[in-house]
């Protein structure tokens, strides 16, 4: 069975970058699958996530996004003229 996990994980890494591409459809998108989608990095991804500025889930120590819940969320913030990652972290001057 480890060898199986193991494989699957390498498949889920060596995946194309496109989220049309995702290996379980187009429902649930990984980090890199959203920092592409949202064209940031994935850094910026990840302080959205421990900001809790974007939804997510944790599902085996790794980060799933619904695309549905993306894109609701970009259009919760549609407009705004806001940003809706914050440019420093908290406590930096900007």
């Amino acid at each position: 069975m480890a060898a199986h996990q193991k494989s699957f994980e390498h498949a889920d890494r060596s995946q194309a970058t496109d989220p049309g591409t995702s290996p379980v459809g187009h429902d649930i998108l990984t980090l890199d699958e959203v920092a592409q989608y949202l064209r940031v990095h994935r850094s910026t991804v990840y302080r959205m996530v421990r900001d809790g500025s974007i939804p997510c889930t944790k599902v085996a120590k790794q980060w799933r996004f619904s695309r549905r819940r993306v894109n609701e969320w970009l259009l919760d913030h549609e407009g705004l003229g806001e940003p809706v990652a914050s440019a420093a972290a908290p406590g930096r001057a900007s």
